[in-house]
Parts: structure tokens; sequence; C-alpha cells
């Protein structure tokens, strides 16, 4: 019966054990301080972790722009091909696209 109780003990510290590294891999947003300047891909930004192994501060979201004809995102200054200005006539000032 003790050996029993022994092997129970030590499967349960095992177990414990495993839940608390899987615990510790969890990333709380709260703990990240991002770095001062925005990383960027063609779609996301998001700014850099300051700690070690940490790949991003929990920011990370799609890039803001004015309009499909604005180049510029408003949040992080990324750049992308705008659409073409698009206009009824030769006379319109008003692209249909931007407005």
């Amino acid at each position: 019966m003790k050996k029993a109780i022994r092997i129970y003990a030590i499967v349960a510290v095992i177990l414990a054990l495993c839940l608390a590294l899987v615990a510790c891999n969890h990333k709380d947003v709260s703990d990240h301080t991002p770095t001062g300047e925005w990383l960027s891909d063609a779609t996301h930004h998001w700014h850099a972790c300051e700690k070690e192994k940490c790949e991003d501060a929990g920011d990370r979201a799609e890039h803001v722009f004015a309009n499909a004809c604005d180049a510029d995102c408003d949040i992080c200054g990324a750049t992308r091909t705008p659409s073409a200005h698009v206009y009824d006539n030769a006379c319109d000032a008003t692209c249909n696209v931007c407005s």
C-alpha cells in the first residue's frame, strides 16, 4: 500500500511540474515592454518587446489607411501601393475611389 501511495505522489508531483511549465509559457501582454519604433509587414504593424525571447509587445494590428488612395498607414507610416484614381470623366476633380 505504501508503494502505491508513493507512486501516486510521484505522478502528482510530475503533473504539477508539467502544469507549472505550461503556465510559464503563457504570454501576458501586461508584462511586455514595447520598443519605441514600429515594426511592420505588408498587412500589420507592431512594437517589438524589449525582453529577450519575446517576439512582439502584443499590440499587433492591421494597417489603417484614410482611404483606398492613401499610401501611408496612419499609425506606423508603412507604405503601400494605393488604388489608382478613378474619375467619372476628364473634367471631374474628385476621385471616385478616394472619396
